[in-house]
């Protein structure tokens, strides 16, 4: 994870605190990312196939594997 820019951490320790799925248009305001550094952020965590893609209907949510949001929430700070 060493590789990782400061929005992937912070992209990666946001989703990692979420009970669920989340639509990214509900980024949450703590999140000091412009929408263009948190939309970059978000295409290249899944690129790198860190973050996963779910359709529900109509919906787009993103999500961290169960065993990277355990590791994303013991290691990224």
């Amino acid at each position: 994870m060493k590789r990782l820019s400061d929005s992937e951490k912070q992209v990666m320790s946001w989703l990692a605190n979420q009970i669920k799925a989340v639509e990214i248009s509900k980024k949450l305001a703590l999140l000091e990312l412009s929408p263009s550094e948190f939309l970059k952020a978000i295409e290249s965590l899944r690129r790198r196939l860190l973050i996963e893609k779910v359709q529900n209907g109509d919906r787009t949510l993103f999500q961290l594997q169960p065993a990277i949001a355990e590791y994303v929430k013991t290691n990224i700070k």
